[in-house]
């Protein structure tokens, strides 16, 4: 497929040492999870990139519980103010997307600057940007909440209302190539579910049947946070397979919907009432979905091939409620007192085994612009994290920076998905909204 160049003839060149990066979102990424299982060396591909590149603790917002705002703001390198997105919904009642967003975002700055980007599943980030490359946006994964409301006629076992909807990815046909990547959750097999939790025959029969979400069967919500990072994993495999983007960035949720609501299972010691045979099957839940991230971390590193950067950021961490019992049912939780998050950073040019003092979430952003050779905008509220970097790069590299990569407002019409209501239900289900 050719490159869409149309609206990039006035692009800055790049450096001429361009460089390939994997940016990979966790959400809700905790130390507090990944570091004992470092130690029980449980993930060897964090655990190398780790050991090669740079790491620390990433400062969040204080306010952590909005994931909109938080991402946005990482691959922005601004404030809420300057963004404009500052809530999960906006002042006219309608859920978050990418044409309310007032400045240029990561992907548009680096298409704008001769990079092939691919950017897959960032809170939102519909209607799919043009971009020069590939954009999937967050709505491939809602079909799983598509039967929460008795209105609804659609199926979570069945993805084809999607060809039927707009700009859900960019170009529009790329939904078509990445359509029979898909797999619904009777398509997942046995044994992928039972790398979270055990399962009995009762138990899986049982589970096999579960279609809805239902934040009160927390089941449900392991179900369908599997099939839509599974999803999003094939997907941005795809695109670094047959496509080749310089910059591919791939977000998955799963880790904070199993925070939220299965550490009581891990710390059963500060929670009453749980039955015995659900603290058997789902005390180690946690621990297992990030030994499974760890697998799609490797899957990755093998499909971009050397040479390439990796980067992994959260937007914040998450923690044990810190009173006994749980709130509005999770008993993790980001919101009572700020988490932060994690980065890890490895590749050419970064310093191995350097710990990093005080990162930023609005660090991100002037880091990557750093390290690929382009200014950072002297608007951008966050600063290059020059620590991690050898000193033969910096010396090799000095810092440009421009006024701003804003010249003039983002006029974007304000638009609204044809699956907003599937949104709304998300939030509500996670307990982000009432």
């Amino acid at each position: 497929m050719a490159l869409i160049a149309v609206g990039f003839g006035h692009c800055r060149k790049r450096g001429k040492e361009f460089r390939k990066l994997v940016i990979v979102g966790v959400d809700a990424g905790s130390w507090s999870i990944i570091n004992p299982l470092l130690k029980e060396n449980k993930l060897p591909n964090f655990q190398r990139l780790i050991e090669q590149g740079s790491s620390g603790e990433l400062i969040t917002f204080r306010r952590t519980h909005i994931s909109p705002v938080l991402w946005t703001s990482i691959l922005t390198g601004k404030n809420p103010d300057k963004t404009g997105i500052k809530g999960f919904m906006s002042t006219k009642g309608f859920p978050v997307n990418s044409t309310m967003r007032k400045v240029k975002d990561l992907p548009e700055i680096l298409s704008e600057n001769g990079y092939t980007v691919g950017f897959v599943g960032f809170w939102a980030s519909w209607p799919a940007e043009k971009v020069k490359g590939w954009m999937v946006s967050e709505l491939l994964s809602l079909g799983r909440y598509k039967d929460m409301g008795l209105e609804s006629n659609y199926s979570t076992l069945d993805y084809s209302y999607l060809l039927n909807l707009r700009q859900v990815t960019y170009p529009e046909d790329l939904l078509q190539e990445i359509y029979p990547l898909l797999l619904a959750p009777d398509q997942v097999s046995r044994e992928s579910f039972e790398k979270l939790a055990a399962f009995n025959d009762w138990e899986w029969d049982r589970f096999q049947r579960i279609k809805l979400v239902n934040r009160g069967d927390f089941e449900t919500l392991l179900k369908f946070s599997l099939v839509s990072d599974l999803n999003f994993q094939r997907v941005a495999l795809y695109l670094l397979e047959q496509k080749r983007p310089e910059v591919l960035a791939v977000y998955f949720e799963g880790a904070d919907i199993v925070g939220h609501f299965f550490w009581k299972y891990m710390e059963p010691e500060y929670f009453a009432g749980a039955p015995a045979r659900d603290l058997e099957r789902f005390r180690d839940t946690i621990r297992n979905y990030y030994q499974l991230l760890d697998g799609y971390l490797g899957e990755l590193i093998q499909a971009a091939g050397p040479d390439t950067a990796f980067l992994i950021i959260s937007d914040h961490g998450m923690k044990r409620v810190s009173r006994e019992g749980a709130v509005n049912l999770q008993s993790g939780v980001h919101t009572e007192s700020r988490v932060n998050g994690i980065i890890i950073i490895s590749g050419p040019g970064i310093k191995p085994g350097e710990e990093i003092k005080e990162p930023s979430i609005l660090d991100v952003t002037p880091t990557v612009l750093y390290y690929l050779g382009l200014p950072v905008g002297a608007d951008q509220d966050g600063k290059i994290l020059t620590q991690i970097f050898t000193d033969d790069f910096l010396k090799d590299h000095p810092v440009q920076k421009i006024p701003t990569y804003d010249q003039k407002p983002r006029s974007t019409k304000e638009e609204h998905s044809p699956l907003d209501q599937e949104m709304i239900n998300k939030l509500r289900s996670l307990g982000y909204i009432k």
